[in-house]
């Protein structure tokens, strides 16, 4: 392992090991989803909804329902989740409109004050709008990354880090492998745009471009022969193994940008000469594997994608994650939310008997850092008890360090199909 910022290995403990479970239970035509567990007592509810911007559901409902289990054989406990999964999937999920609000609002009406999202960061910026002055609802994300949302005492927490630790690993990774000169393509979004910031004042190489790329990809030609034109000059000059090109975008747009590169000779030979970097926002893409064409160029272009890494532990061995059939890159994050959010809440309705998300908001990071000590009804979890391992969460209510990041690479498997596999020895875990 690659340890960047710290001079030994740091350790992180396992503490308890959750059992096997199945997904039990159904989801009915309103998205509502009920557990298979017994009849439970109404005074013990926990409302939680899903906003589910781009998957996740799968690991959503298995944690409500291992949650739910677990309660029921706590003899002593009444709680349990009612949850609602809300797919907001049309059209582009991370489209920064109405939709999300009006979601929201609805469900507050319907007594929901606690929602495990949205996903994409451009989205949460939007919901925050409202949430921030509707003291009672608190947003816990498990996937928005961008750093301009970390921000000390507003609704949205988020079970995973900001960008910047991100962008350490990126920048370390490119110099490691002696990239010395980069183009750099970014999403036109906040996420993208606060990547681009971090990896600008983190990289040690020099930034020779830097590209925006739209969020549906129809500049994909304009950002192509932009990129084409500024690799050919480098290369002639540095030559192909000091030059990389880092690209910071999603699926969709990735896939119209490479698309566009493979159909055109002069695009394909310059930037299929030198190798290519990618974030979390691409990394084991099921959809960028799937497609030949896409597939075959990122293969040949070495493309490696930089990923937030739960450590292994007997957690997150037990969740049948590679079963779940959306897109799960983030679902231990989203299994430890479910457990985080619901343990807060308990703890806020025993410990100061409020039965308010704006106490839940001052609470979650103790109960996150397993400060809080009294004697609750829920399970005897402390820090290292989660599927993401040993977390804690900043003043910023994001994942604090220390971290770890893991490269995959998409390759081609014996059948002659796609898929992606970690790079060996490229984890590396960054420290503020």
């Amino acid at each position: 392992m690659k340890l960047l910022g710290i001079p030994t290995p740091v350790v992180c403990a396992v503490v308890a090991a959750a059992a096997v479970l199945s997904i039990g239970g159904v989801t009915t035509e309103d998205g509502l989803f009920v557990s298979d567990t017994s009849a439970q007592t109404v005074g013990g509810e926990i409302k939680i909804a899903l906003l589910s911007d781009f998957g996740h559901k799968d690991a959503f409902n298995y944690a409500v329902d291992a949650f739910n289990r677990e309660q029921s054989d706590i003899t002593t406990s009444n709680y349990y989740i009612t949850s609602r999964v809300i797919d907001l999937t049309d059209g582009d999920p991370c489209d920064p409109n109405e939709v999300v609000v009006d979601t929201i609002k609805q469900l507050e009406s319907e007594g929901f004050r606690y929602f495990i999202g949205p996903m994409c960061s451009s989205t949460a910026d939007r919901a925050k709008v409202y949430t921030d002055n509707a003291t009672d609802i608190v947003l816990l994300s498990p996937a928005s990354t961008a750093t301009s949302l970390a921000i000390e005492r507003d609704s949205l927490f988020r079970l995973v880090p900001d960008d910047f630790a991100q962008a350490v690993a990126i920048s370390e990774g490119l110099i490691d492998d002696g990239k010395r000169h980069i183009v750099l393509i970014y999403r036109n979004d906040i996420w993208g745009e606060g990547l681009r910031d971090a990896i600008i004042k983190e990289y040690a190489g020099n930034v020779a471009l830097t590209i925006r790329m739209d969020e549906d990809g129809t500049n994909a030609p304009a950002v192509a022969a932009q990129a084409a034109a500024e690799v050919d000059e480098l290369v002639s000059e540095h030559g192909a193994d000091a030059v990389a090109v880092v690209q910071m975008s999603f699926v969709g747009d990735t896939i119209a940008l490479v698309e566009h590169i493979a159909s055109d000779a002069y695009l394909s030979d310059t930037l299929g000469g030198v190798k290519w970097y990618g974030a979390d926002g691409t990394s084991q893409s099921s959809a960028i594997a799937g497609n030949a064409v896409v597939a075959r160029f990122m293969t040949s272009v070495g493309y490696v994608a930089s990923q937030f890494e739960a450590v292994p532990n007997p957690t997150n061995r037990a969740i049948p994650i590679q079963s779940f059939t959306d897109d799960s890159t983030y679902g231990y994050n989203t299994y430890d939310a479910v457990f985080l959010l619901a343990d807060t809440v308990i703890v806020n309705d025993e410990e100061l008997a409020i039965n308010s998300a704006s106490t839940v908001r001052s609470l979650i990071l103790d109960v996150a850092a397993g400060l809080d000590t009294h004697e609750h009804h829920h399970a005897d979890r402390s820090v290292g008890d989660g599927a993401l391992g040993e977390y804690r969460l900043g003043a910023d209510g994001d994942m604090d360090f220390p971290l770890t990041y893991t490269q995959y690479e998409v390759y081609q498997k014996s059948d002659g199909s796609h898929g992606w596999r970690p790079v060996v020895d490229t984890s590396a875990m960054i420290c503020r």
